[in-house]
């Protein structure tokens, strides 16, 4: 006998439909807005990456440093391209290679100003400098085989004298930052505090490998035979200028007070 309610297991489409999601929105519900948190993580996320970019895009002097570097690599790789060299063509293209990288990592923290935009720089710096080690050292690996080969000197100009004393340097920088940046590197620094206390020698020996970075090439630009003989006068000056407008570009963006020795 009906009692006139409606039977439990009938069940309207309309019932049917939101149980199956079908009346959902397609990109789901809004989190950021059930989640001012998330939404207030994320506007300061990207807060940080525009800061970045901010860096890059609207000073005067990274401007500048961009174009050197820019010059001076298309103007390598044009001259490579003009001049095979079989192996040895990789060294100046993996070290030009760098040397964008290297720059890039320096101007995106020129400056960072809030604890975010440092987090963010900071992994930013990592990226662009682990790409420049990884060219650099395979850059210095294929010389010193092709040296081999051919049994030539190795370190016999200043070039390569700069060259090696760099990387080497380079080398030591790479692994003390990684200590200093992560907790478990950190512990071997002995605490978070004494290590942030050591970023000042971070900072200055990174600007002094950059300098090192800058003269290696001129050296070579000025005096490698296999340069001197491949490449003409207006070649070697626009990548002798456009190091020089790097270099001038990174380091008038310094700022010395994050360098105070006490």
């Amino acid at each position: 006998m009906s009692s006139g309610a409606p039977d439990a297991s009938v069940r309207s489409p309309s019932s049917a439909q939101s149980d199956n999601g079908e009346d959902r929105p397609l990109l789901g519900n809004s989190t950021t807005a059930d989640n001012p948190d998330l939404e207030e993580s994320m506007a300061k996320a990207q807060a940080s990456y525009a800061s970045l970019l901010n860096n890059l895009a609207n000073r005067t002097m990274a401007l500048a440093a961009q174009v050197g570097v820019i010059l001076f690599a298309i103007t390598t790789w044009v001259m490579l391209i003009e001049h095979p060299a079989g192996l040895f063509s990789y060294h100046p293209a993996l070290q030009s290679l760098a040397i964008v990288f290297f720059g890039y990592g320096i101007l995106v923290l020129q400056p960072t100003k809030s604890p975010q935009a440092k987090r963010k720089g900071q992994n930013v710096h990592q990226i662009f400098q682990g790409l420049a080690l990884v060219s650099i050292l395979g850059g210095v690996a294929i010389i010193i085989f092709n040296k081999k080969l051919h049994e030539a000197a190795h370190f016999a100009t200043w070039h390569g004298i700069l060259g090696i004393t760099t990387v080497s340097l380079l080398v030591f920088q790479a692994i003390v930052g990684l200590l200093q940046a992560y907790p478990a590197g950190q512990k071997l620094l002995g605490g978070e505090a004494k290590a942030k206390a050591t970023w000042k020698y971070h900072r200055a020996l990174g600007y002094t490998l950059f300098i090192l970075l800058i003269l290696t090439p001129m050296t070579a630009v000025t005096s490698a035979d296999w340069v001197l003989q491949n490449s003409s006068s207006l070649q070697r000056n626009v990548m002798f200028g456009g190091l020089a407008l790097l270099g001038v570009g990174v380091l008038l963006g310094l700022n010395p007070s994050k360098m105070q020795f006490r």
